[in-house]
C-alpha cells in the first residue's frame, strides 16, 4: 500500500508550469510594458533618446520577459512610481515652480547683433515652429533699431542653410539687415563657440541672445562660458502656455523641456562648458 501511494506522488524536481499560467503572466507582462511606455511618452522621456518612437513595442517586449521571472513584482513597481509621477507633474503646479528655474531674461538694450539659435529645419526648407519663433523674434529686435547683424547658426544635420530662408521671410517683411551664418554646430556649446569666434573677430564686445525662454540659462551660461556678454531676449512659446501652466497637457509639455535642459546643464558643467 505504500509502494502504491509513492508511485501516485509527484516526482522531485518536476515543477513544470502550466501552459495557461505562462500565457497569463506574458499577457500581464506585455500590458504593464506597454503601460510603462505610454507613461514615459506622455511625460516626453522616450523623445530625448534616438529611436524613442520604439519605446511602448520595446518595453511590451521587455515587459513579457520580466513576467516569466522573480522579478515580475516589479513591474507593479515601476508602473505604480511612473503614475504617481504623472499625476503630480499633469495635475499639480510643480512645473510652474520648476519651469521658473530655466528662464532668464534682460531689461531691453543696444547690442553690435542679435544671436537666433537654431533649431529644426525642415527638408523642404521650411522651420520648425520653435525657430520659427525664433526668427520672428530676432528680426523684431532689428526692426526695433536694437541691433544691426543678424547672426544664423546652421546646425549640422541640417541639409539646407537657415539663412537662405530667412532671407526670404526679410524681402516678404520687406526689410533688410545684414545675415551672418556661423556653423555647422551639433549643440549649444558649438553654437556658443562659433558665435564668440565671429564676434572676435568683428570686434562685438557684447551681443542680444534669442532663444525660448527655457532654454536661456544653459544657452546663456555657454555664452558667457565661451567669452560673449549677452542680454537675454526670449522669444515667445506658442508650443504651450509657459506663463499660466494651468492644463495638464501644458505641464507634461513643459516637463519634457524642464528634464532637456536640467540633464543638460548638469552635463555642460561636468564638462565645463557653463560656469
Amino acid at each position: 500500500m505504500q509502494r502504491q501511494g509513492a508511485d501516485h506522488q509527484t516526482p522531485k524536481g518536476n515543477c513544470s508550469v502550466p501552459n495557461s499560467l505562462i500565457r497569463m503572466r506574458i499577457g500581464e507582462g506585455l500590458i504593464l510594458g506597454a503601460c510603462f511606455g505610454l507613461a514615459l511618452h506622455a511625460l516626453n522621456i522616450d523623445s530625448a533618446a534616438r529611436g524613442g518612437r520604439y519605446f511602448v513595442p520595446l518595453l511590451c517586449l521587455c515587459g513579457a520577459g520580466i513576467a516569466l521571472t522573480r522579478a515580475r513584482r516589479l513591474l507593479w513597481l515601476v508602473n505604480t512610481v511612473a503614475l504617481i509621477g504623472l499625476a503630480a507633474i499633469a495635475y499639480t503646479p510643480l512645473m510652474a515652480h520648476l519651469m521658473s528655474g530655466l528662464q532668464r531674461s534682460d531689461p531691453p538694450g543696444r547690442a553690435p547683433a542679435v544671436v537666433v539659435l537654431s533649431n529644426t529645419l525642415f527638408k523642404d526648407g521650411t522651420l520648425s515652429t520653435e525657430f520659427q519663433d525664433r526668427v520672428l523674434h530676432g528680426l523684431e529686435v532689428l526692426q526695433q533699431g536694437d541691433a544691426g547683424t543678424l547672426v544664423l547658426t546652421r546646425a549640422a544635420d541640417s541639409a539646407e542653410e537657415p539663412g537662405v530662408m530667412v532671407r526670404a521671410e526679410m524681402r516678404s517683411l520687406r526689410i533688410d539687415f545684414p545675415i551672418d551664418v556661423v556653423g555647422p554646430v551639433y549643440n549649444t556649446h558649438d553654437e556658443a563657440v562659433a558665435v564668440a569666434a565671429l564676434a572676435k573677430q568683428r570686434g562685438w564686445d557684447h551681443l542680444i541672445l534669442v532663444t525660448q525662454s527655457w532654454h536661456m540659462r544653459r544657452a546663456a551660461a555657454a555664452f558667457e562660458k565661451a567669452g560673449v556678454k549677452v542680454i537675454c531676449s526670449p522669444c515667445a512659446e506658442r508650443s504651450y502656455d509657459l506663463q499660466t501652466l494651468d492644463g495638464p497637457g501644458d505641464r507634461l509639455r513643459a516637463f519634457g523641456d524642464w528634464m532637456h535642459e536640467t540633464i543638460g546643464y548638469e552635463f555642460y558643467r561636468w564638462r565645463g562648458w557653463v560656469g
